[in-house]
């Protein structure tokens, strides 16, 4: 079987005879997971080999959209091309019965990564775009990839600062805002060491103290960062690098948008990412 195609395959391909058969052949192959009856591979492109690239895009690659069609060398012949060596065993194979289409060749291959990846966790209100982000690397790794922490709320940031305060944020000094004014820092561990102590109105004080200026102390008020798990895969968290702002703490990974633009997913970005 050929390892590659002279030109674009599917709906407003070029559609070579040969190149289409090659198609038809690595689809074949992709018949149980793809959700799509095995094709006659007779070089000929109809609504049957359109309609079974639509069906690997979707099941198989994960696309949200898919095109229908196959370019060469892109995420959808890249897919086709692995675990195709053996040919599944399915009902008779149905026949396009249409004749070889013409069209001009575009950009192809719309749509995400490599499976079916999933964002799970507390990602409601957190920015669209860094959600997106984060579902395309889940889709490339064919993972899950889950949200601890997500948008809060100005007294929901206060509350975390305090639970977390000696264990996890060095009693303010991961803040600039804190570390650089020596007399709010000093109030706030007092009133930590005071609530610890069993003052509840201490403890209200200091989350009421952050709520005030949530926004100053962190991006999760905006719905611009995210916590995940601290056991992530490397090559997952150089994966969201790519887009994001990494800070590494204690018991999570922080991730957001500051001084970096959440780009839109495209293959040489995909490039950049490990297997």
């Amino acid at each position: 079987m050929p390892s590659a195609i002279k030109g674009s395959v599917g709906k407003k391909g070029k559609n070579n005879p040969a190149d289409v058969k090659t198609i038809q052949d690595l689809l074949n192959g992709h018949t149980k997971n793809g959700g799509f009856r095995k094709l006659q591979s007779d070089g000929l492109v109809g609504k049957k080999t359109i309609g079974a690239i639509e069906a690997f895009q979707k099941n198989s690659m994960g696309f949200k959209k898919a095109d229908g069609r196959v370019d060469p060398g892109k995420m959808t012949f890249k897919g086709l091309s692995k675990n195709s060596g053996k040919l599944e065993k399915e009902p008779p194979a149905d026949k396009d019965g249409q004749k070889a289409g013409k069209g001009k060749e575009s950009g192809g291959d719309s749509g995400g990564g490599g499976g079916k990846g999933k964002v799970t966790g507390d990602k409601s209100g957190v920015d669209k775009k860094i959600i997106d982000f984060v579902q395309e690397v889940a889709n490339f790794y064919s993972i899950t990839i889950n949200i601890n922490s997500g948008k809060r709320t100005p007294t929901k940031q206060g509350e975390v600062m305090y639970k977390y305060w000696v264990s996890n944020l060095k009693r303010g000094k991961l803040y600039s805002k804190i570390k650089s004014d020596t007399k709010l820092q000093k109030k706030l561990d007092d009133l930590y060491e005071k609530g610890k102590g069993g003052d509840s109105a201490a403890k209200k004080e200091f989350i009421a103290a952050i709520a005030k200026d949530a926004k100053s102390y962190s991006r999760h008020v905006r719905g611009w960062a995210i916590d995940i798990p601290k056991n992530t895969p490397a090559k997952i968290r150089n994966a969201l690098k790519t887009g994001l702002r990494e800070l590494p703490e204690k018991l999570c990974f922080h991730y957001d948008n500051k001084k970096i633009k959440t780009p839109k997913v495209t293959d040489k970005l995909r490039a950049k990412w490990k297997k």
